[in-house]
């Protein structure tokens, strides 16, 4: 087993690696003045070994493994509107490798004090290789804001994958399609849609690893 602690001073952190705090990407430090901000997460090796759990896919001839997560964050308190009381969360992860397959299901949720509100979030993502470069994958995806104007959202995403060089360089084209609505997220290309609504998203990127 392995466990990694994490501890900032003087700094948000909203989430288990640092992203997406509540200062907008190259805000200035001085502005984000919680009293503490740390994050502790701990992982089990049921089966296979650490190094195949570098890569987030599992390609044939792969030894199976079983890799289970168990992540908890924290933030003091601070005068940043959003979170003036601070937050806390937990998310637990487990990664399944097989012989050209692989299976991811994740859990969160945040709790943020002096507000009745706690966001959770479900993932389950499946991928199986077709040839040596080609793989196809789905995703499953509930999130529940908690928060009033917001509304709950289910995604599926189905896509393939063509490895150029491996985890390298890959080319990938998916297709999601948000039941029921989804909360607008510039970052993911969602456009927002109301629970009356379907949003449908067709997407290509070029990944290169260095």
């Amino acid at each position: 087993m392995i466990t990694v602690l994490t501890v900032r001073t003087n700094g948000l952190l909203d989430s288990p690696n640092g992203a997406g705090n509540a200062i907008a990407n190259g805000g200035t430090y001085a502005a984000n003045d919680n009293s503490h901000s740390w994050s502790v997460r701990g992982e089990l090796l049921l089966e296979g070994n650490w190094g195949q759990f570098d890569q987030f896919t599992s390609v044939e001839g792969n030894t199976a493994g079983t890799l289970l997560g168990l992540a908890y964050w924290d933030t003091g308190s601070g005068d940043l509107p959003l979170v003036p009381n601070g937050q806390s969360g937990w998310i637990v992860d487990g990664q399944m490798q097989f012989d050209g397959s692989n299976l991811y299901a994740a859990y969160s949720t945040t709790s943020t004090d002096g507000v009745p509100a706690d966001p959770n979030s479900l993932t389950v993502a499946y991928g199986i290789y077709l040839d040596a470069n080609w793989e196809a994958y789905a995703r499953y995806q509930s999130i529940d804001p908690d928060v009033a104007g917001q509304i709950d959202s289910e995604i599926y995403t189905v896509g393939i994958n063509y490895y150029l060089a491996g985890n390298n360089a890959k080319w990938s084209l998916d297709y999601s399609w948000a039941d029921e609505g989804v909360n607008a997220n510039a970052q993911l290309g969602w456009q927002g849609a109301t629970a009356l609504q379907d949003e449908d998203m067709l997407r290509m990127q070029l990944q290169f690893a260095f």
